[in-house]
């Protein structure tokens, strides 16, 4: 048991002692004499295991058996190889590793995977494969928010890192359970970097750890909390320099298409453009269709936003598994175009479509306003269209992850509010907006 392993073990005879509500004399009584005790909990010595094993069953606790096996780096997935070597691989792997049944069916190699999965960029990825592979075994109880630390399996060899992953992908509050300044001491830098971002201390966070990965994430939260489009560029600079450093490609290539997604944001198209192009020629080289296809789509956004319905469309249509948002950019291109018949086709497909990250009552509202201008006349002065429109751009404006589809609604926002003269309606909601237009829409009569 080294240092840091110690202090966590510690720290779960604290947290545990705590939340029974018992005192230091009433939990070492007839082990050790308190003073020691004391000692124990903050970290000062280092105890032998057989005490540890009588302190934890005082408290009815299991102490962490933490992992002693090497894992050798050839037995991690290369950042290098493709995504097919990756999927046949990862069915391999899932093969070869037998869960345990009093546990959960994460093993010490598999989260030494996911480890290596999320430096290597493929965040999304990790966060599905770790919520699929943290079974109920982990949490003997029902709720998974905010884990008890009598239910939390303690002695799995990757308790640790288990709940530093929960508490980056938001899957519970790790500080109502631990205190930061505690916990801190128990962790290497990569720990550490993890709780600066639950925390939202980004700075902190690359301040323990420069990689890529990191670097990343904190640049995304400083776009979530609205901070200036120039900080998040500048952070993702580093990150991407990082990326190439450390060799880690599918990394460089997320990073690029963030960089183009903040560039399209503020309207710089030439530096947008660049940015995606950089990435599509690297998710090519990976064999990434999923990635390519959200190139396509935003290649497609950026085309309509200049006018180029043409190009736009058939952008949006070389996308091999659509999302209801690729269907609706698509109408908008031929309802642009003047092929209304063909627009109001995508309508019949959308609920067929992939809803991911989007609430169905919503994305019907969105179909429906292109619905209302395709098929009736004189939509533009319909208050009930206006409605809708502001209803559905004020639910975007509010959510952080849908903003860019809230500057996207912003035209036929203005548009509709200027053909029924509330220009002052108008001036407000742009004044307020944090970014212009993405593009003009002609005056409605």
């Amino acid at each position: 048991m080294d240092d840091n392993q110690a202090r966590y073990t510690a720290l779960l005879l604290k947290t545990n002692r705590r939340q029974k509500g018992w005192s230091q004399e009433s939990v070492c009584k007839g082990i050790c004499a308190v003073s020691y005790y004391s000692k124990i909990e903050s970290g000062n010595v280092i105890p032998a295991i057989s005490i540890l094993q009588d302190l934890a069953k005082a408290l009815e606790m299991e102490l962490p058996e933490f992992q002693t096996e090497e894992i050798n780096d050839h037995e991690f997935l290369k950042p290098s190889e493709n995504r097919r070597t990756k999927q046949k691989a990862e069915k391999t792997d899932t093969r070869q590793e037998t869960a345990s049944p009093t546990t959960s069916s994460l093993s010490p190699r598999e989260m030494a995977v996911l480890w290596q999965r999320l430096r290597s960029g493929h965040i999304d990825e990790v966060q599905k494969q770790f919520s699929e592979k943290l079974v109920p075994g982990f949490f003997h109880g029902s709720s998974r928010t905010l884990p008890d630390p009598n239910l939390f399996d303690s002695s799995h060899p990757c308790s640790l890192d288990v709940l530093l992953f929960m508490g980056l992908f938001q899957l519970f509050d790790l500080f109502s359970v631990f205190d930061p300044e505690e916990l801190n001491p128990c962790l290497n830098n990569e720990q550490k970097a993890i709780c600066s971002l639950i925390a939202k201390d980004f700075d902190r966070a690359t301040f323990y750890c420069q990689e890529g990965w990191v670097q990343l994430i904190a640049a995304f939260g400083l776009y979530q909390s609205r901070q200036s489009d120039y900080q998040v560029l500048i952070r993702l600079e580093k990150a991407y320099t990082q990326a190439a450093k450390e060799g880690y490609p599918y990394l460089m290539a997320t990073i690029s298409h963030i960089m183009g997604i903040v560039c399209a944001n503020v309207q710089d198209h030439p530096a947008a453009k660049e940015y995606f192009h950089r990435a599509f020629r690297l998710f090519i080289e990976l064999d990434d269709e999923d990635s390519l296809d959200q190139l396509r789509y935003n290649l497609g956004c950026l085309a309509l936003e200049e006018g180029n319905s043409e190009q736009a469309l058939a952008l949006l249509e070389q996308v091999k598994h659509p999302s209801v948002m690729d269907l609706h950019k698509q109408m908008i291109c031929l309802e642009w175009l003047n092929r209304k018949e063909e627009a109001l086709q995508k309508i019949d497909l959308y609920k067929q479509a992939d809803y991911v990250g989007w609430n169905p009552k919503l994305i019907d509202q969105i179909f429906e306003l292109s619905k209302i201008r395709l098929s009736q006349e004189d939509w533009v002065h319909q208050p009930a269209y206006g409605k809708l429109l502001l209803d559905v751009y004020q639910e975007l404006a509010q959510t952080d992850t849908h903003k860019g589809f809230a500057q996207f609604h912003l035209p036929w926002v203005i548009q509709y509010l200027k053909a029924n003269r509330q220009y002052a309606k108008a001036a407000a909601i742009l004044e307020n907006f944090p970014g212009k237009p993405q593009f003009i829409l002609p005056e409605a009569s």
